[in-house]
């Protein structure tokens, strides 16, 4: 406009009917793209950097990617963060799709973190990128609880629970630091009760028995490991 005053677009607020824009970066995203519309954001003061992709990047990279709050999964939270971006699991089970368990879902540096009570529940394929993960329980879903082919990677107050193939398994030029974690199958104190049942095939089951890991870690090609207390 010609009066020389700067107004900037208000956040737009949630609602049931939008329910992805619950969370920060969601929220954040929409106002910076339409601060910088040519129409919405006339007289933005955005409007003076809305050319600048790599700037607009930089800004949504300081804002916390919530699991389900920005991004209905922890895949879609990868692919959709930016370098070292960190994202936030909420406390709850999140799964990960038999699919992308077998390649690591991105090549960027990842910073993952869990309230608590957040749970990981299948094979977690961790890339060159390098990067951390802190304060999450990984359940494998009849494999693997975490696969590193490669990168740097912290692993600290993780809970590797495995009951089928290996609670870490290292490849590649990996190189991981371990601190504050736990490795295997299922404690004492997380078994559940024991029951006997008859499935409708006639077959008798044992639900709430102790589940052990075939391996807690395996190590293979060139691959490191570095344990702190």
């Amino acid at each position: 406009g010609t009066s020389g005053e700067a107004h900037a677009v208000a956040a737009p607020m949630a609602s049931p009917d939008a329910p992805w824009l619950t969370g920060a970066w969601s929220t954040t995203a929409l106002t910076l793209c339409m601060a910088s519309h040519e129409r919405l954001g006339e007289r933005s003061p955005l409007r003076l950097v809305a050319s600048h992709a790599d700037l607009l990047r930089c800004i949504m990279r300081f804002i916390e990617l919530i699991v389900p709050d920005d991004a209905p999964s922890l895949a879609v939270a990868i692919a959709r963060a930016a370098p070292g971006q960190r994202i936030l699991l909420r406390r709850g089970e999140h799964h990960i799709d038999c699919g992308a368990a077998l390649q690591p879902l991105s090549a960027l540096p990842l910073a993952i973190r869990g309230e608590v009570g957040a749970v990981v529940r299948g094979t977690l394929v961790l890339g060159a990128g390098g990067g951390s993960i802190h304060g999450v329980r990984f359940d494998d879903a009849g494999g693997d609880c975490l696969r590193c082919v490669g990168g740097q990677w912290l692993l600290a107050r993780l809970r590797l629970r495995c009951s089928h193939g290996c609670a870490l398994r290292l490849s590649g030029g990996a190189q991981v630091t371990l601190e504050r974690c736990t490795l295997g199958g299922e404690s004492e104190q997380e078994m559940g009760t024991s029951v006997v049942v008859l499935s409708a095939y006639g077959s008798v089951q044992e639900a709430g028995i102790r589940k052990t890991a075939c391996y807690a870690l395996v190590l293979r090609n060139k691959a490191r490991l570095r344990c702190t207390a």
